[in-house]
């Protein structure tokens, strides 16, 4: 009736269930992301690549709905990211306009997503000198507006241009040097007047938040200006908030909408400022699909999205684990559980209060100044340099703690390495051999993941993305300009395995399946609470207190707007490492499946000269 075999088949049934569940679920995922993207498959969607004329290979996506076609052409919009984005940051955008009609472009600029970096003068992994960026500033996006405009299915009388942030003054200068049907800006007045010279005869919309990249004051100003050079308001006027000044019928308008509680990051997930851009936009062109601009979907695709990055690391983690039980080389490196000498009373207490109090002191001082030493020493890829300056910097406090564990609780028991997950079970020694096929087995797991990614935005168009964070296909030929990324990642993750499954490890209940299910919810909580908590916080008194002053917690060098898919990472981290120690008794699976894993996630969606050459 004890048959340890039956047991043991029952266990791997157990296994390959979680993994199928989880395959199919992504797969679904998948299919439901691109359903809703695609407008219910009324929309193709497809990655594009040109030659520019300076050599240099720049990538965009084109959506382009069923009914645009040679005999019966469609109106167009050109969509223009910003510093900290790329093409797949107007996805919410992209999948309204899709939906009414419109053939949508939406570049990646130079250095973001798959774009190769500008040259000149550019370094690599930065975003070109501020003078370069100006004189330079219309080439790329004219590139794409040059494509958009060859379109046969485009109705060139009727097409757009969009911008946000930096996007913003591109998108003017281009739509007064080619005179475009109109210009619609979001967050722009941060640049101030937004390079238009009064020859403009299009419509105007500008967007901004209360809670925007200057005070309410300036932004203002600013809008006021745009309007007085484009010949709506005299000089020194101001404009009135969402007034509508000349006609739709005429093609000659402009109008300024304030969004309340929207700060500048936020434009790509914020009704008021999507549907603004949707009511001017089919005022002005007679679309060939009305939808009124409270009809929106995208953030449908955005909770699939975010459905999507969990259901796709679960699957990989399984996936991990079943190669073991399959692969008979690979058996080795599961072993029996080390004994559970955590850190007690006082020292437990410590292990978990202080680290989120080190988090905030991060946050707020940049890590203690390391984020600028990494930005000065080659390690700047725009935003998620900030996320990696509090994954090094943990660390760095986690090795102090590990000192701290090791001479205290660990030295009451006699441990040893095997006791902290690193060694043979049998040796009691670091086994090279082991940890080599523990990595090699991440780089089977983490190729078959991304060869998946790659077949789904091949066939489908779209990946796994929610907001600023999520997973997508690597371009191969940028992928050595990530190894210095992921070989700091990995062995940041040595140390953050250790601290979460060794040093904070609780005191066994006597039931295994309780003490893991105590494990992932301490692990989680502990690793997402001070930076989750702080972002909220931060939200809160941005949109609601300080809105018209935005200086509140600006001092922080972590720029915590930009941070906010950090959680989602560490809760992926968290439960990887914890579920995999568990299950192998190592903390070389976790160590290299997981922290390749969150580096990519981390590295892959975002930011200005994260992909240079």
């Amino acid at each position: 009736m004890n048959d340890p075999c039956l047991k043991e088949r029952g266990n791997n049934e157990e296994k390959y269930k979680r993994l199928i569940i989880t395959v199919v679920l992504t797969v679904l995922l998948s299919l439901l992301n691109w359903y809703i993207v695609s407008d219910h498959g009324n929309v193709k969607i497809q990655r594009v690549h040109m030659t520019g004329d300076d050599g240099f290979d720049y990538s965009g996506l084109v959506y382009t709905p069923k009914q645009a076609r040679t005999d019966n052409k469609a109106p167009g919009i050109l969509m223009v990211h910003g510093a900290a984005g790329n093409a797949r940051n107007h996805e919410s955008w992209a999948v309204e306009f899709a939906r009414r009609g419109f053939v949508v472009v939406s570049i990646d600029w130079n250095g973001a997503g798959e774009s190769d970096s500008y040259g000149g003068s550019v370094v690599p992994g930065q975003a070109p000198p501020i003078p370069e960026y100006w004189e330079r500033e219309i080439t790329i996006p004219e590139y794409w507006l040059k494509y958009l405009l060859n379109m046969t299915n485009v109705d060139t009388d009727n097409v757009i241009i969009s911008g946000h942030s930096m996007g913003c003054p591109s998108s003017a200068l281009l739509s007064e040097k080619y005179q475009l049907k109109g210009a619609i800006l979001a967050g722009g007045s941060r640049a101030g007047t937004q390079r238009w010279t009064g020859a403009y005869n299009g419509a105007v919309l500008l967007t901004t938040g209360t809670s925007d990249s200057n005070s309410y004051e300036t932004n203002l100003q600013n809008c006021s200006i745009d309007a007085q050079i484009n010949g709506f308001i005299k000089e020194g006027e101001l404009i009135e908030w969402n007034k509508v000044y000349g006609s739709f019928e005429s093609g000659k308008v402009f109008q300024s909408v304030l969004v309340p509680k929207q700060n500048h990051e936020f434009a790509f997930a914020n009704k008021m400022t999507i549907g603004s851009f949707l009511d001017f936009s089919q005022k002005l062109i007679e679309v060939p699909n009305y939808i009124d601009d409270s009809d929106q979907v995208w953030f449908n695709k955005d909770i699939v999205g975010q459905l999507g990055i969990y259901s796709f690391a679960a699957m990989l983690v399984f996936l991990y684990l079943f190669i073991l039980d399959q692969v008979p080389a690979f058996a080795e490196i599961r072993q029996s559980m080390p004994r559970n000498i955590g850190l007690r009373k006082v020292g437990l207490a410590i292990a978990i209060v202080l680290p989120m109090l080190v988090m905030v002191l991060y946050m707020k001082t940049g890590t203690l100044g390391l984020l600028s030493f990494m930005q000065s020493h080659g390690f700047d890829m725009g935003h998620p340099t900030r996320a990696l300056s509090l994954v090094v910097g943990s660390a760095l406090f986690g090795l102090v703690m590990l000192y701290v564990f090791w001479v205290t609780d660990a030295k009451k028991v006699n441990a040893d390495l095997y006791d902290l997950g690193l060694a043979d079970e049998k040796t009691r020694k670091i086994e090279p051999k082991k940890v080599f096929k523990s990595l090699v087995v991440a780089i089977i797991i983490v190729t078959i993941g991304w060869t998946y990614l790659d077949m789904q935005t091949k066939l489908l168009g779209t990946d796994f993305y929610c907001l600023f964070w999520g997973f997508k296909p690597i371009a191969w030929n940028k992928f050595k300009f990530l190894f210095p990324y992921i070989i700091v990642w990995v062995l940041c993750f040595i140390l953050s395995n250790l601290s979460m499954n060794v040093e904070r490890r609780l005191p066994s209940t006597g039931d295994e399946k309780k003490d893991a299910i105590r494990q992932y919810v301490m692990n989680i909580v502990l690793s997402i609470l001070p930076i989750s908590v702080i972002i909220i916080v931060q939200f809160y008194l941005q949109l609601n207190v300080a809105y018209r002053d935005y200086t509140v917690m600006q001092a922080w060098s972590s720029e915590l707007t930009r941070l906010w898919g950090m959680p989602v990472g560490m809760s992926i981290g968290a439960f990887g490492n914890t579920y995999l120690y568990r299950k192998t008794g190592s903390i070389w699976p976790g160590v290299f499946l997981m922290g390749i894993l969150c580096c990519l996630g981390a590295v892959m969606y975002g930011q200005y000269g994260c992909y240079t050459g």
